[in-house]
């Protein structure tokens, strides 16, 4: 509801961690992407790729945060849908669109701070949006094992361990090209690889590295779209979304 917006707890909840993170991220890595003499290994290969990835890792961690609030309301949900109150498809998009509009401009300040503190390059817009709707994708997939696990302690196993299952394939710990073939398919599968993916060409696309071949090693396509990849990473978001929808419309919360 809009009380919420004016409610400490709840506001607390989701900006708090941000705000954290940006402030240990701006004062660890400041000025790395413009160090003095010119790009070194460190800040090419090392430093910026990895501040790149926990941009992106961040949301997904933080997301289970937001499990909790639909798992509490569900008696007040199935009670509600029961008599007619409303359907599943208007609670869940209320829900989401609430999520939403919080995280408008709490990502803003969280980019822009970390654009110019750090010394990004390229679009901040493309820096934002990504950072927005991967924070977004994260909250629908906290909905989505919200609507099918059983308790609030079988979510809070099940997330965490999906989203570090997700990391060994973002393309940081190990490049694409490196993958093994027979789990090339999950990287496929992987939203947190396109968002990374999107970052990394926004961040290293036309810029002078020096000797240091930043995307090659990385197995990031140079010819590449980062525009392209931020699409491939907001087609998750209609998914989860919808798989959320399906499992709470046929799953019966209340037991006989």
């Amino acid at each position: 509801t809009p009380r919420n917006y004016t409610d400490s707890a709840y506001l607390g909840s989701r900006l708090g961690d941000k705000i954290l993170f940006m402030l240990v991220i701006v004062s660890l890595y400041w000025g790395k992407g413009n160090p003095e003499g010119g790009p070194t290994y460190a800040s090419s290969m090392q430093v910026i790729p990895s501040v790149l990835f926990m941009v992106v890792v961040l949301p997904a961690f933080g997301a289970a945060g937001y499990m909790p609030s639909l798992m509490l309301e569900r008696p007040i949900f199935v009670r509600e849908r029961a008599d007619g109150n409303y359907n599943v498809i208007s609670y869940l998009s209320f829900k989401v669109v609430e999520e939403f509009v919080v995280s408008v401009p709490v990502s803003l300040l969280f980019t822009v701070v970390l654009y110019y503190g750090v010394g990004m390059h390229g679009s901040l817009a493309l820096f934002w949006l990504t950072f927005l709707v991967t924070a977004n994708i994260g909250i629908v997939l906290a909905y989505l094992v919200a609507a099918f696990a059983p308790t609030v302690d079988a979510a809070n196993a099940f997330l965490p361990c999906y989203v570090t299952l997700c990391l060994f394939f973002v393309g940081l710990l190990i490049p694409y090209g490196e993958i093994p073939v027979y789990w090339q398919w999950f990287s496929y599968i992987t939203f947190l690889r396109y968002s990374w993916s999107a970052l990394m060409l926004n961040e290293f696309e036309g810029q002078d590295t020096g000797p240091f071949d930043v995307l090659s090693l990385f197995s990031v396509p140079r010819d590449g779209s980062k525009w392209a990849y931020f699409g491939y990473t907001c087609i998750f978001y209609p998914v989860f979304f919808l798989a959320a929808y399906a499992i709470m419309s046929v799953r019966k919360y209340v037991k006989r």
